[in-house]
């Protein structure tokens, strides 16, 4: 199951962030960010994600099982079968050995990965609750109310940036999952091959506008202003720069303490830390 660090005990005057979304997430600076805001940061980036399958993980949208047969009372074997891709990742950790805790059908357990088949996991049930049926059952992760009360920011996107009308499906279910009006909606970041001009450029652009158009005073435009601060002096430039990247899209520790430092700013010009 998924447990909130020591700082986020009931009663602590201290602000939590929970930091959603893909790679670009997961390899944040987070001790960064909490010096700058003094805030707990909650980290839940799993790299190679889509909006999808972050909102899954979030329990904004549905997902369905297959569930196969079992080896024990308590162990189900199943697969996934949407959203497409879902893996069941414990928050922010990315590795393939991971848990996730959660209920099949109903019974809580948790989940973990089978060694023997690609793509198969096992479910094993807490308790001695009736056994779920086989075929498709509906599957719920546990997420520690942390990760939904807390100030939350959300970078999706980048990995299926094309398909706009899902991206802001996907974002407007997990907003409605948080339980706080305090968040952040991040734009998509312009990589190396990303220029305006471009097929994938022109398409990070419309979701971009689409994002901001959405979410207004809650978006914070990290793709706009990475290119600002970075960009070489007397240029503007139209893609994240280069000095700021370690390849196409992922970001250096500097640009990523550039995305600490301007997620803070948002926070302390809003009030919240």
């Amino acid at each position: 199951m998924i447990a909130a660090p020591a700082e986020n005990t009931p009663g602590s005057s201290r602000p939590t962030i929970a930091r959603w979304g893909d790679s670009l997430t997961q390899q944040g600076d987070d001790a960064g960010l909490s010096a700058l805001t003094r805030a707990a940061v909650l980290n839940a980036g799993v790299g190679g994600e889509t909006s999808t399958t972050v909102a899954a993980r979030m329990g904004a949208i549905p997902i369905t099982a297959h569930v196969c047969g079992n080896s024990h009372p308590r162990e189900h074997l199943i697969s996934f079968v949407s959203p497409t891709g879902f893996r069941p990742l414990l928050q922010g950790s990315g590795t393939t050995n991971s848990l996730l805790g959660g209920w099949l059908d109903g019974v809580p357990g948790v989940v973990f990965a089978r060694d023997d088949v690609e793509g198969g996991y096992v479910f094993v049930a807490d308790d001695e609750s009736p056994p779920p049926f086989a075929g498709h059952a509906a599957y719920i992760p546990y997420v520690h109310d942390a990760y939904l009360s807390s100030i939350g920011v959300l970078w999706v996107g980048r990995n299926n940036f094309r398909d706009v009308r899902t991206v802001i499906s996907d974002l407007s279910a997990m907003i409605a999952r948080l339980k706080t009006g305090r968040f952040l909606v991040l734009t998509v970041l312009h990589g190396g091959d990303d220029h305006p001009r471009s097929t994938t450029g022109r398409a990070i652009t419309t979701l971009n506008a689409a994002i901001s158009m959405t979410w207004k005073d809650h978006v914070l435009d990290v793709d706009e202003e990475l290119r600002r601060i970075h960009a070489a002096p007397g240029e503007t430039a139209s893609v994240v720069p280069a000095r700021i990247r370690k390849d196409a899209v992922h970001l250096t520790a500097e640009g990523q303490g550039t995305v600490s430092e301007l997620i803070a700013a948002a926070c302390r010009q809003r009030g919240w830390v």
